[in-house]
């Protein structure tokens, strides 16, 4: 605990977390009153990571991290899938359901691929970033934890929606689904923490 005084007012910063603490003197005794505190607003280390992800370096990591991520999943989906379980992913199909409910618009198989290639690119790596965050994990773990998030979501809250059953009976669809959202995830961690360790070294 480090306790920097400032005229009537002393700063008392306990790890990461300062809190305010303002004096009043009486005739008699000292009283002491505790009127404000902000150890969320000033946790430092909580604020240099959000400021992390303001920075252009970040946002151009996630882009690259996102990209490769997505691209292993569709190379997984198509190609690996069918050896290993004998089915291949194709979540265009729900992003194609998913709009025809809210829409009533059929849209054609390229633009579900589009739009579940740019949620992948950008909001995938995003959701591992912001695990990152909250959780206060390394990367990668928070990839694996974000994977796993985002194969229940899929599997487990949006299937039902378009008709189809929870977790599609946990048959070999939704196990192949495990393994490619969580690769997914933990690739784009592995991604960033590469990225992070090459600007280390280049600074």
């Amino acid at each position: 605990m480090e306790i920097i005084k400032t005229g009537d007012e002393k700063n008392i910063r306990f790890r990461d977390y300062q809190f305010k603490i303002f004096f009043m003197t009486s005739n008699k005794n000292q009283i002491l009153f505790v009127l404000a505190f902000n150890c969320l607003v000033t946790a430092r280390g909580k604020t240099e990571r959000y400021n992390e992800m303001l920075t252009t370096h970040t946002l151009r990591n996630l882009v690259i991290a996102g990209f490769l991520g997505e691209i292993s999943f569709e190379i997984y989906a198509w190609l690996v899938s069918p050896i290993l379980f004998g089915v291949a992913l194709g979540p265009a199909n729900l992003v194609i359901a998913l709009i025809k409910i809210a829409s009533g618009v059929t849209v054609p198989y390229w633009a579900g691929f589009l739009v579940h290639f740019t949620i992948g690119v950008i909001g995938f790596s995003g959701f591992v970033w912001l695990t990152h965050i909250l959780a206060r994990t390394s990367l990668i773990l928070s990839g694996v934890i974000a994977g796993f998030i985002l194969w229940f979501v899929a599997q487990g809250l949006l299937a039902p929606v378009v008709g189809r059953t929870f977790m599609m009976g946990f048959g070999p669809y939704t196990q192949s689904s495990f393994i490619g959202h969580v690769g997914m995830a933990t690739l784009i961690g592995y991604v960033m923490v590469s990225l992070q360790r090459r600007q280390a070294l280049n600074k």
